[in-house]
């Protein structure tokens, strides 16, 4: 799994992917060292390790949007929610398995119509609007 760039719940684009800046600047910046150090020592050792670890690193910081929470796992238990902003896995030990998003949702529905008993009710059935959100994304045992 590639973390560079990974699908998000960005509103109208969802499942559009989004680029991490950060992997990006942590394999840039070994690719920079790595070029440097071969320039230096003229072996291709040093700059494959370098490179190596640039790989393994820009696998571990994630962003999360101020919206959105990350359920991680560490070796398939689970460790905690992450987020919102910039935080840190361990590669190949911790996962992100899912994305909570925790904006406020909307949906229409009808109610239910039920036996004129009054005069006073109503004599037609209008759509009403629900609004629900996550508010305690803790883990209960």
């Amino acid at each position: 799994m590639a973390p560079v760039i990974f699908a998000g719940s960005d509103g109208p684009g969802v499942g559009v992917p989004r680029v991490n800046f950060v992997a990006v600047a942590i394999l840039l910046a070994a690719v920079a060292v790595a070029a440097f150090a071969w320039q230096v020592t003229g072996r291709l050792v040093l700059p494959t390790a370098i490179l190596g670890a640039g790989l393994v690193l820009m696998q571990a910081p994630r962003v999360a949007q101020q919206w959105e929470r990350a359920v991680v796992l560490r070796l398939g238990r689970f460790v905690g929610l992450r987020g919102p902003g910039l935080f840190w896995v361990v590669p190949f030990v911790d996962r992100v398995t899912a994305w909570i998003d925790q904006r406020t949702i909307t949906t229409s529905f009808a109610a239910e119509g039920a036996p004129r008993t009054t005069t006073f009710s109503p004599s037609s059935v209008q759509p009403l609007p629900a609004f629900f959100a996550v508010t305690d994304d803790g883990v209960r045992s």
